[in-house]
């Protein structure tokens, strides 16, 4: 195995989630330990598109969403149920090198399981324990907060808020317009160190919005650490080539270019 090979690799498994490096044509090129266990990877799987991986998955749409996030840059984001049964958080961010040069996607994994089972049941009207470890919030549709579990207390205190206020500007307009919609999204909210992923549910009929959070931190250190070893390629001193199965050249540095001293 190259170099290169041994330190992609040692990188993806020292990660906490799974993750997916993509290529341009939406073909596997690297997977995590984590991901061979999220969707039944192995090492037959590398090369293969990105469709065959998708139908391990029970609804997923994962190659649309690897091609929107390479077609515009942009971050996507679905929910899926895994072939072990468990709810999994995919989130595909564009890979930039150097120079911003787009070289293809990492897909992540985050388990969801149990902010799912939380959610289905507030939606069923049964109550959520409050040792739940994630934050849980209820917020009105005039941006009032109607209820937080303990998970919640630090996100509060951090937006100097409490049961009875009425949230931060800045998400009032999103209760609206989710309220509106009938439709969930998500957003990212920094606590301190720490970044928080809510997933917004709307109860139309209840006229209030349930926030459902977890910690994305590691998360988003993994995703930061893929991209800057990708960075590390492109910005190497020393010739660094990348060659498919076929001997196709597909990646070269600017060090790996031909001068005038060397043909």
């Amino acid at each position: 195995m190259a170099r290169r090979e041994v330190c992609e690799s040692y990188v993806l498994d020292s990660l906490d989630i799974g993750v997916i490096v993509v290529d341009l044509h939406l073909c596997v090129e690297r997977f995590s330990v984590g991901a061979a266990e999220v969707a039944n990877l192995t090492p037959d799987d590398l090369g293969r598109p990105i469709a065959e991986i998708q139908s391990r998955f029970a609804g997923s749409k994962l190659r649309e969403l690897v091609r929107e996030t390479i077609n515009t840059c942009e971050t996507t984001t679905e929910e899926v149920q895994g072939p072990d049964g468990r709810w999994y958080s995919v989130r595909a961010s564009p890979l930039v090198l150097a120079g911003e040069e787009l070289d293809g996607a990492v897909v992540s994994f985050s388990d969801v399981t149990e902010r799912r089972q939380a959610e289905d049941a507030l939606q069923s009207q049964a109550n959520v324990p409050d040792e739940n470890p994630n934050a849980i919030i209820r917020v009105a549709g005039d941006g009032t907060i109607l209820w937080g579990n303990r998970s919640s207390a630090h996100l509060l205190q951090s937006w100097g808020r409490q049961a009875g206020q009425r949230v931060p500007d800045r998400f009032r307009q999103v209760v609206v317009d989710v309220l509106d919609s009938g439709s969930g999204q998500e957003v990212e909210i920094e606590c301190g160190e720490r970044l928080l992923s809510f997933a917004l549910a709307p109860l139309v009929d209840k006229g209030y919005v349930n926030f459902y959070g977890r910690d994305v931190t590691e998360r988003r250190r993994a995703e930061e650490e893929v991209r800057d070893f990708g960075r590390f390629q492109s910005e190497n001193p020393n010739p660094v080539l990348q060659v498919s199965k076929e001997g196709t050249l597909i990646f070269a540095n600017a060090a790996s270019q031909p001068t005038p001293d060397c043909g």
